[in-house]
């Protein structure tokens, strides 16, 4: 076989168009396949990289979902200056919670 490949490559040499594709194609190598010696010895895979890359994002979108979460409960709310001043007047030992009626709040 080595020498047939060799004698296609000096007839290719002498400029023959049929022949000079013969020996391209001969020239090519085909890579073996690696197949894998164990449960745990893996090729690369892409998948891989795309599956890390989801689970990034979606810590990415759990935080910055939590993030306004966060401040809302961290925040004490006051819509405008004269807030404080009310609660002082309806209650200023504090020791009354406001409670509110729920039937305002139905639809």
């Amino acid at each position: 076989l080595a020498q047939a490949h060799q004698r296609v490559l000096r007839c290719a040499s002498s400029g023959s168009p049929a022949m000079l594709r013969v020996a391209r194609a001969l020239r090519m190598k085909v890579p073996k396949v690696e197949f894998t010696q164990g449960r745990f010895a893996r090729r690369f895979n892409l998948q891989d990289e795309d599956r890390a890359k989801m689970y990034n994002w979606n810590l990415a979108c759990i935080g910055m979902t939590a993030l306004p979460l966060v401040y809302m409960y961290m925040v004490n709310y006051e819509t405008c200056w004269e807030t404080s001043k009310t609660m002082k007047t309806l209650d200023p030992m504090h020791k009354q919670q406001i409670s509110y009626d729920m039937r305002l709040f139905v639809n």
